[in-house]
């Protein structure tokens, strides 16, 4: 069964960063359309999808973000990708020259030059280290103290119950997993007590003689004494 792992940053009260990894197929799409589709009718008016880590999207995946850009559009934000695969980039340029997007969707080389765009003036990144204040220099991130220690914005309350209804389908996936593990083992149990049976059809029958008679047998097929 494919993978998808998501995980949301909110950058501020009105811009959310999505980090993807693993493949974005028909499978794997209600996941994320339980992430992204309460995102409309929440505060967040820009979404950065970092596809940095997603090996696989095909155009189911690709329509659910085509749609969250354009509900954002709706109300003056968008969503872009950023980090994209030179494959993602291919087939959003392809769906967007065939017109099958409804709005183009914007493609960066970072998550933070999507950020700048979106108006977010400094952008720390997932890969920050939490040095002690002062240690590199007396700079501005340092002086507000390690990243770890300072207050993050809340998640949007539509978050929670994507979050929960991902949860569901992800159980449920792995009950239907499990389900067809069970149905498997039987079958293969069946099919076995099948071919043996079928066998010991095939085998032909022969009755066992009692010992007095297997010797006469015997005795029969050997020559008398003295004879060539």
């Amino acid at each position: 069964m494919t993978r998808l792992s998501i995980r949301l940053v909110p950058v501020d009260d009105v811009t959310l960063t999505i980090s993807l990894s693993g493949e974005l197929d028909v499978t794997t799409e209600p996941v994320l359309a339980a992430h992204l589709d309460p995102l409309p009718r929440s505060a967040v008016r820009h979404v950065v999808v970092a596809a940095g880590d997603l090996e696989f999207c095909d155009l189911r995946g690709l329509d659910q973000l085509a749609a969250t850009h354009l509900a954002l559009r709706g109300k003056g934000g968008w969503l872009a990708v950023a980090e994209a695969s030179p494959a993602l980039r291919r087939l959003i340029a392809l769906s967007a020259e065939h017109g099958l997007l409804p709005s183009a969707i914007a493609v960066y080389p970072h998550v933070a030059a999507a950020l700048t765009a979106a108006g977010v003036q400094a952008y720390q990144g997932r890969a920050r280290p939490s040095w002690p204040a002062g240690t590199c220099g007396g700079c501005a991130p340092c002086a507000a103290g390690p990243l770890e220690a300072r207050p993050r914005p809340a998640l949007p309350p539509a978050i929670d119950p994507a979050r929960a209804r991902t949860r569901a389908l992800m159980e449920q996936a792995a009950d239907r997993q499990e389900t067809s593990s069970r149905g498997s083992a039987r079958c293969a149990t069946t099919w076995s007590a099948c071919a043996t049976r079928a066998a010991a059809a095939a085998r032909p029958w022969r009755p066992c003689a009692p010992p007095a008679a297997a010797a006469r047998r015997r005795n029969k097929r050997q020559p008398p004494d003295g004879t060539a």
